[in-house]
């Protein structure tokens, strides 16, 4: 193992937790006047936001897609190196140190606080856009219909959760075991070593920080439409923009509450009910539907998935 990454002057020698900080005004206030900007020019122009934002994407896709296939795929590689050799032995805090939470807890906090609400959504939207428009096949056709539940496992699976565990890993060693601060900042010490305490590290944790609320952003968006659909149609409520504004207010005060509550309180409970509710729901369309079609399409969609995963790693459909 490298030695360990400089640390701030704080450091405390066989501490098993980072120190904590006060805000970081420049990171304060520049994520804040971007964000700020980037908000009133939605509100006062919507127009020419939707249109520079699906542009710029559009741009990105064109210009540099190959790059993000080709960054995913050394993760992913990268990754399964670490968990496959001794390195993945490594602890994130001191060698004595035991996890916190058992299996089932930990997996419930990620999905709950992660992507929860894509998986309620886009379970059910992903499959269907893609034989409506899949990337490559004919619309409608029966190869389309077979890949398209393979394509949304593939952008709900190994991809992204390797990305996930690229972070948590830079996070935790970083932060657990050498006692740098729980930031993005921390992750890059072995490259700039102090000057991560400087303009570096304010940079990258602008970065960060707007990148994590525009994504919190639409996971939420997406959240509140898909629930008040739900609630129009079950219970005649109007599916209306202050109905959803409501129901994102409810959302942030029950975030608000959990989290201070602390995760034992809070984050723990909260999450271990989301999955459980999601585990019943699951079993309820299972048992309640065509079980031996569902179990079957189970199957062969894994066995597609790992058959054609190498394919669709790489394929940046040139």
């Amino acid at each position: 193992m490298a030695e360990a990454p400089p640390a701030p002057s704080a450091q405390k020698e066989g501490g098993a937790r980072p120190a904590h900080s006060r805000v970081n005004l420049p990171v304060f206030a520049g994520t804040s006047v971007i964000i700020v900007a980037f908000v009133l020019f939605a509100a006062i122009w919507p127009g020419a936001a939707e249109t520079a934002i699906f542009g710029s994407m559009a741009w990105i896709a064109t210009n540099f897609g190959w790059y993000y296939v080709l960054t995913a795929t050394i993760v992913v590689v990268f990754v399964l190196l670490v968990a496959l050799s001794r390195v993945g032995r490594t602890r994130m805090g001191p060698d004595h140190s035991v996890p916190k939470y058992n299996l089932f807890t930990w997996a419930a906090m990620l999905f709950a606080a992660g992507i929860g609400v894509d998986l309620m959504f886009f379970g059910i939207s992903g499959p269907a856009t893609n034989i409506l428009t899949p990337p490559d096949a004919p619309a409608g056709s029966d190869e389309a219909a077979r890949m398209a539940t393979i394509w949304t496992i593939f952008h709900y699976g190994i991809p992204g959760w390797a990305m996930y565990a690229l972070m948590g890993m830079a996070f935790g060693l970083f932060a657990y075991r050498y006692h740098l601060p729980l930031s993005i900042r921390s992750a890059l010490a072995p490259i700039f070593g102090r000057r991560i305490h400087g303009a570096v590290g304010h940079v990258a944790e602008i970065g960060s920080t707007i990148g994590t609320i525009f994504g919190i952003s639409v996971s939420l968006g997406i959240g509140v439409v898909f629930l008040n659909y739900g609630l129009s149609a079950l219970f005649g409520i109007p599916n209306s923009i202050a109905v959803q504004i409501a129901l994102m207010a409810l959302a942030v005060g029950i975030t608000i509450v959990s989290t201070v509550s602390g995760v034992d309180k809070g984050i723990r409970r909260l999450s271990e009910l989301n999955v459980l509710l999601a585990i019943v729901l699951m079993l309820w369309v299972l048992f309640s539907g065509h079980t031996h079609q569902l179990l079957n399409a189970l199957v062969q969609n894994i066995g597609d998935f790992f058959s054609r995963f190498p394919g669709m790693m790489m394929n940046t459909f040139a």
